[in-house]
């Protein structure tokens, strides 16, 4: 399956989730459409359409929060995202396809295609260690565009829930000794981020529905 046909299909289960009555169909279609995008990994990984690939994969990481949220009105929010990301990444690689084929925008392709940069590390030196927390803080938007969702569209007793088992996962984290820097960066951001989420579910009863 190519990545055009793999889209095609993530979009199919998309949209028979969010028409899903109950949550276990919801869910269902929501864990096809995963399952199809980790098979498919690779092939984003090795074909350059970089636009592409934060798509699918901002929409991957929406899917799998709606797999963990016990309400089907909070799993159609994420499904929703994810879905909004399936077809930005179908636009972003139709363009790709197009630059492609075309006999005369060499230079463009060359600008959206060329080799990247090499990867630094923490140790480097302090600007690497500033570019690499840039990076962390700019994949980290999706998810805290999801939690907003979440915060909002949730009702409030499982939204805290949810938000709260995030956190601790995030304690957790930063509380092993074989991290890399990086990974402690990305966890200290994400318990921030789910940290504020908390704050605005403090007046949340946790025995009643928002």
């Amino acid at each position: 399956m190519d990545a055009g046909s793999m889209i095609g299909f993530v979009e199919t289960h998309l949209r028979n989730s969010l028409k899903a009555e109950e949550l276990p169909l919801a869910r269902y279609h929501a864990y096809k459409a995963i399952n199809t995008m980790e098979k498919s990994r690779t092939q984003f990984e090795d074909c350059g359409c970089d636009y592409a690939k934060k798509h699918i994969f901002e929409s991957l990481d929406n899917l799998k929060l709606a797999t963990r949220v016990n309400s089907l009105e909070g799993t159609r929010i994420l499904v929703r995202r994810a879905l909004n990301g399936a077809l930005a990444g179908e636009e972003a690689l139709e363009l790709h396809d197009e630059l492609h084929d075309s006999p005369y925008d060499s230079d463009v392709l060359a600008m959206n295609t060329g080799e990247q940069p090499a990867r630094v590390t923490f140790g480097d030196d302090p600007d690497a260690a500033r570019k690499i927390e840039q990076q962390i803080d700019e994949s980290l938007q999706a998810y805290r565009e999801s939690l907003a969702d979440v915060v909002s569209g949730v009702p409030c007793r499982e939204a805290l829930e949810f938000v709260r088992r995030i956190y601790d996962h995030c304690e957790r984290q930063l509380l092993r000794e074989d991290l890399t820097r990086a990974k402690r960066y990305y966890n200290y951001r994400t318990k921030e981020l789910t940290e504020d989420a908390l704050r605005k579910l403090e007046g949340c009863p946790e025995n009643t529905a928002r």
